[in-house]
């Protein structure tokens, strides 16, 4: 299997010599730097355990980031990505946040696109609906960003 991102190549196989003879052909081509087992590729931890034949990619670090950077590593992990019952409906103008409170929600849910599209996919559908809000979300809205900020740093996978 042959992973291309711009200018970072990931190459895996089961077979070592099939690993090895597509190295070669990339080398033939391009100037190319051996890396080694991947650790980290695109801002993703890449862990494997050869024994037990699992491949496993999780964006650790960059999670607890969000909640530090965002100061929601406390108040609780919630069992649900979004409160039971929770919809997303355009809010009344009395009930949209301030300015600041607005930059911190579209800042939340951009945050939080990249492990729902990447190695979160039980925080997907979360973040797309409050996504569709985010130029006028309510504080409602807001509290469930934050909600989803401290599920998301705390079901670390």
């Amino acid at each position: 299997m042959l992973l291309v991102y711009v200018d970072d190549i990931l190459l895996f196989s089961a077979s070592t010599a099939l690993l090895d003879s597509a190295e070669q052909m990339l080398e033939m081509q391009f100037k190319c730097s051996k890396m080694g087992e991947a650790k980290y590729y695109l801002g993703m931890h890449v862990e494997r355990d050869v024994e037990k034949g699992v491949l496993r990619l999780h964006q650790r670090k960059y999670c607890e980031g969000l909640a530090e950077k965002y100061g929601l590593q406390d108040g609780g992990k919630p069992a649900t990505p979004l409160p039971s019952g929770f919809t997303v409906e355009p809010c009344a103008d009395e009930e949209v946040v301030g300015d600041s409170d607005r930059k911190l929600f579209h800042s939340m849910v951009g945050s939080l696109n990249y492990p729902a599209n990447h190695t979160r996919p039980d925080i997907a559908f979360a973040t797309s609906r409050l996504a569709s809000v985010v130029s006028r979300p309510s504080h409602e809205q807001l509290e469930a960003a934050k909600r989803l900020v401290r599920y998301n740093f705390g079901f670390i996978f």
